[in-house]
């Protein structure tokens, strides 16, 4: 309908168009139609008897199937019974359940899209006995079956969706729309008064979506966007589409036809190649299309026709997909839909073309010819196998658990991973042919893979999914290197391994997201590794190293050492060094520095040189930094300076009156401070200072028990105004100590506690 509607506004503005359905949204189409008039036709309908469970389902669909089944029988209820399930396996089990019991004349008769003409035509067709028809939702809409006198509803659908973050199809059961529920239950009031048994409750069916999502919302529109394209769309984005695709869906699709070389470039106005142009002649998905195209170029077509019309059929269910090919008369001959099978490869034959003879290929030529097709045709389905422990199976929950199975995870070149059971099959086989598929792994099967069949089932109800691989196609891990327009990359880079902490060197080949081989050495380009150190293995932006202060280094660096007292020596160097620049820039002492305070770039620069050619955070942890950096201050542009050094300023220590050398404590945001008992001061007229007099020292004048008494940078005031008042104090507490009354002058050493 959008194309129609895009020549009608174009080329065709003498087009009519009549739109006809019983469940589309009439006011959404009448308006995508420039708000065209809307006629409606009322069929003749019958009162149908509607039924809805009281509580939420506690059993399991084909269970509750038979109930409504004996409900209806035992309450006289007319006419054949027409069941919606969601999928194949839920009309297995209901099957076989209502085969297993009595209710009369009834013949029970599955009816989906995968059954032949004549199987479906048995379940639509009058006969002697009363049916129960257990059909998908192709009897919604797409098929009228008379008759019908009692429609049971799961109220669940099986919808054909796409996984963008794997690239593969998907398949999910969903609750059907408030639309479709009631398409479903017209079935039943066609002919006569009818019923219907809704296997939901009537809150639940409130609470439903009006009408489904479209499918082109949510499934694969690669086939539609290449044959807009040749269509002379030369912007499929901007096609007036009645219900459009999600950009990102869009995006997923360009990408995959510019993979196959069906577009000349990624861009929105890509236009056809001459592949592309061939790939729209087949009646085929791109992908099958450029897998024929290729097959028929290096001489395994007749293979590859086979693969692609039981792909096409859905009855590919070899896990060896080139198995499948080969034995393909065999496996039409001995299956189901042998017919339809058949008729889908001539029908690809013709459109093909005369196609050259293979006559005179081995079977590992043909076999390794047909690999090549089908990995031209999925070149975003490549995956390599990383084995499993050969006693480990999955069960019923998606997890592993114990089997006598052997089993191979394979890994996709897009990412995420799934679990192939019996990969025993892909091993025998392989062997058969020689081993010629792929290069052999632990398990003796190939280490690379083309999946081609996988399906995303997601399960109503939980928060779960799980990849369920079908058909695989063993590969060369070589091959991959001659994929245009993508192919193997080569990286070179200086990356971090977090496991060693160290900055190491990686060469790298890769297909996509897997990884094909690597190389690990040490760093040759001191930038580069200093940039990954600072970046991941200290956790710091490279970009703001000449705006960090001192703070910033004590916290990252302090980090690094072994004990508090390297932390306490690493903040006491940074703290002596921004009193030092503090010094210089009002001294001038420095001109490089008179702006004033320690600058970020200086602090940078002193720093560097002991970070450069670092490769192990082990190296910087066995580093005492401190010592490192003074070492390195001797040589900067602070020594370089005129005047008395940082040591002579900013000594480490200073010796008392009595001959006591006590240390000087250095921290950020602080004065500098030392401590010693009160005695020790005793004699002093002013405390001890540092910076040239200019800065006195903080005292934490401590009492016999090594407790301050007082915290002081004036000592002056302190003897003359708290002194008298704590004196006696501490004569009363301490009696056996010296306390002078007079502290300006040392007590002799014969001086006890209240002497003078």
């Amino acid at each position: 309908i959008g194309y129609l509607r895009w020549l009608q506004q174009g080329e065709r503005k003498d087009l009519r168009l009549v739109v006809m359905s019983a469940t589309l949204d009439h006011e959404a189409v009448a308006g995508y139609l420039g708000n065209c008039p809307v006629t409606r036709v009322d069929a003749r309908r019958f009162p149908i008897e509607l039924e809805y469970l009281q509580a939420p389902a506690a059993k399991r669909i084909e269970f509750m199937v038979r109930d409504s089944v004996r409900d209806a029988v035992s309450s006289g209820a007319e006419g054949d019974f027409l069941v919606f399930l969601p999928g194949m396996a839920e009309i297995r089990r209901c099957e076989e359940l209502l085969r297993s019991l009595d209710f009369g004349r009834f013949v029970v008769l599955p009816l989906h899209g995968d059954l032949s003409r004549e199987d479906q035509d048995r379940a639509m067709q009058k006969g002697p006995d009363r049916k129960i028809i257990l059909a998908t939702n192709i009897a919604e809409t797409s098929l009228t079956i008379d008759g019908v006198g009692v429609v049971i509803d799961s109220g669940l659908h099986r919808l054909a969706s796409y996984s963008w973050w794997s690239g593969l199809p998907s398949l999910k059961t969903r609750a059907i729309s408030r639309a479709s529920a009631a398409q479903r239950m017209g079935r039943a009031g066609r002919t006569g008064p009818g019923r219907c048994y809704r296997l939901y409750t009537k809150g639940d069916y409130e609470s439903r979506a009006p009408f489904d999502r479209p499918e082109i919302q949510r499934a694969d529109i690669s086939q539609s966007y290449l044959e807009l394209k040749a269509l002379g769309i030369s912007r499929v984005e901007l096609f007036p589409w009645y219900e459009a695709p999600s950009k990102e869906l869009l995006k997923g699709t360009r990408e995959l036809l510019f993979r196959l070389g069906a577009l000349e470039c990624f861009e929105e106005d890509a236009m056809l190649t001459r592949l592309g142009r061939e790939m729209t002649l087949l009646p085929a998905h791109p992908r099958l299309a450029r897998m024929l195209l290729e097959a028929r170029r290096n001489g395994s077509v007749h293979e590859a026709l086979n693969l692609a019309s039981l792909i096409m059929e859905g009855e590919l269910e070899s896990l060896d997909a080139l198995d499948a090919a080969v034995s393909f008369e065999h496996r039409v001959r001995a299956g189901r839909g042998g017919e339809r099978i058949l008729k889908t490869r001539r029908h690809l034959m013709n459109s093909l073309g005369p196609v050259p003879d293979s006559k005179g290929q081995d079977d590992g030529t043909a076999s390794e010819a047909l690999a090549r097709a089908v990995l031209a045709g999925f070149p975003d389905r490549v995956a390599r196998n990383r084995a499993l422990p050969s006693n480990a199976s999955m069960n019923r929950q998606g997890r592993v658990a114990p089997a006598h199975v052997p089993l191979m995870e394979l890994v996709f070149a897009t990412g995420g991973s799934a679990v192939v059971e019996n990969a025993g099959v892909l091993a025998s086989s392989q062997a058969g042919q020689g081993g010629q598929a792929g290069e052999a792994g632990e398990t003796g099967s190939s280490a690379f893979f083309v999946v081609i069949d996988v399906q995303e089932q997601s399960f109503q109800g939980e928060n779960r999914s799980r990849l369920k691989i079908r058909s695989v196609c063993p590969i060369r891990a070589e091959w991959l290197f001659d994929l245009q327009p993508f192919g193997v990359s080569e990286t070179d880079e200086v990356a971090w391994d977090a496991d060693r902490e160290e900055v190491v060197r990686l060469s790298t080949l890769k297909y996509d997201q897997l990884l094909l081989a690597q190389s690990r050495e040490s760093p040759r380009d001191p930038d580069r590794t200093l940039v990954v150190l600072l970046k991941s293995g200290l956790k710091v932006d490279p970009e703001r190293m000449e705006t960090m202060g001192s703070g910033d280094w004590v916290q990252i660096l302090g980090a690094l050492q072994k004990g508090a007292a390297a932390s306490e020596s690493l903040e006491g160097f940074f703290a002596r060094l921004s009193l030092f620049s503090e010094f210089q820039a009002k001294t001038s002492c420095c001109p490089s520095n008179a702006e004033g305070g320690l600058s970020g770039r200086v602090l940078w620069n002193l720093i560097k040189p002991l970070l450069t050619g670092i490769t192990r955070l082990r190296e910087l942890k066995e580093k005492n930094i401190a010592q490192e950096l003074q070492h390195a201050l001797l040589g900067s542009e602070f020594c370089a300076a005129p005047g008395p050094g940082i040591d002579a300023l900013l000594p480490l220590s200073v010796v008392l009156p009595r001959g006591r050398r006590v240390k000087i404590h250095y921290q950020l945001g602080q004065p500098p401070w030392t401590e010693s008992r009160i005695q020790d001061f005793f004699g002093m007229k002013a405390g001890p200072t540092v910076l040239q007099g200019r800065v006195p020292l903080t005292l934490h004048l401590l009492a016999p028990n090594q407790r301050a008494v007082q915290v002081t940078s004036d000592l002056s005031g302190f003897w003359e105004r708290d002194y008298p008042a704590i004196r006696n104090e501490l004569c009363r507490r301490y009696p056996k100590h010296a306390w002078p009354l007079d502290p300006h002058s040392p007590p002799s050493p014969s001086a006890k506690g209240g002497q003078r």
